[in-house]
């Protein structure tokens, strides 16, 4: 019985590996961070009472990229985005839309970093680090 066993014991731990390694794979692809450089095409923004507070658009802005048409398979245009991939920023981070704003006005090419694994809002991708 041990020797049944052990063989079968072998077999699956072979079959274990594979999926851990591939599930691994997988993980690792997913978090890859996005950098694109490039000029901020659009910048919006909604203000209560156009969307009430709770409502998913009630507290972000968003912009869209010069040429960038998709991040991944998660972050497409929208048939608000004009064939361009949305991103967010919540307008509590004064950092991030001082920047975008500066950026848009200057007409400046910026580089963004966008994380696959963020929550999606309404079709857009959370932008999280802008340089200019």
């Amino acid at each position: 019985m041990f020797i049944h066993c052990q063989a079968t014991c072998s077999k699956l731990w072979v079959i274990m590996k594979i999926l851990i390694l591939g599930l691994l794979s997988i993980a690792f692809t997913a978090q890859a961070e996005t950098f694109k450089t490039t000029k901020i095409v659009e910048f919006k923004s909604h203000a209560a009472p156009y969307y009430t507070e709770g409502n998913i658009w009630s507290d972000v802005t968003w912009i869209t990229l010069e040429g960038v048409t998709s991040v991944g398979n998660i972050c497409k245009p929208t048939a608000w985005s004009n064939g361009l991939a949305p991103f967010y920023i919540r307008n509590s981070n004064a950092g991030l839309l001082s920047l975008a704003l500066a950026a848009k006005m200057a007409d400046k090419t910026v580089m963004v970093n966008v994380n696959p694994l963020a929550p999606i809002i309404g079709g857009a991708c959370k932008l999280e680090y802008i340089g200019i």
